[in-house]
Formats: structure tokens, C-alpha cells, sequence
């Protein structure tokens, strides 16, 4: 994007770059959804006293719905990328047609 003053004189973006960015994000993410944060925290009697278990298991449940949204976003994340890149291509491609057609055909 450039700018000349408050006004973007033009954007452009690269729509291959958009979707890779996309896919990146999701595997990096979709990696976490094989965690077992709560299953890491153990047996309750692994930690002597009720109190300190109870904190543990809470704990283990705050972070395993965490990483479960954090993947849900990461893959809303891509599908938007995606509908950019192919809306981008779609105007950039609409706009290539309407320039060609008011040129009429080039010259053999």
C-alpha cells in the first residue's frame, strides 16, 4: 500500500502469498489439537492435597479450551485469507478484462 499524505494511491497483494500464509498458520496450529493439557496435569493423588490438585486440573482445563479456540480462530483465520486472495484475483482479474475491453484487441 502506498500513501500521499491521508489518501492509498494503490494496494496491491500477492494471493499465493495470502493462501500460504493461510495454510502455515492452520498446520502450525492444527499441531495443538493432539495436546492433552489435562491429561499432562496427572491423577489428583499424584499431588498430595486436594486443594493444590483441583488448581492443577483447573489450570489444565483453562489452557486444553484455550489451545482448542486458538485452532478454531487459526483456521477462520485461513478461510479469510483465502476468500481475500480469491477476491483480490476476481477484481484484479475484472479489471484487467474491463481495460481490455475498452482497448479493443491489440494489434497483430
Amino acid at each position: 500500500m502506498a500513501r500521499e499524505g491521508r489518501t492509498v494511491t494503490h494496494f496491491n497483494a500477492d494471493p499465493d502469498s495470502l493462501r500460504r500464509a493461510g495454510r502455515d498458520i492452520a498446520a502450525t496450529v492444527s499441531r495443538a489439537t493432539s495436546l492433552d493439557v489435562r491429561g499432562a496435569a496427572g491423577e489428583a493423588e499424584w499431588y498430595g492435597d486436594p486443594v493444590l490438585a483441583g488448581a492443577a486440573g483447573e489450570f489444565a482445563t483453562t489452557w486444553q479450551v484455550g489451545i482448542a479456540a486458538l485452532v478454531e480462530r487459526a483456521h477462520a483465520h485461513r478461510a479469510r485469507l483465502d476468500a481475500a486472495a480469491q477476491r483480490y484475483e476476481q477484481t484484479d482479474g475484472g479489471g484487467a478484462q474491463l481495460f481490455t475491453r475498452a482497448a479493443g484487441p491489440l494489434p497483430e
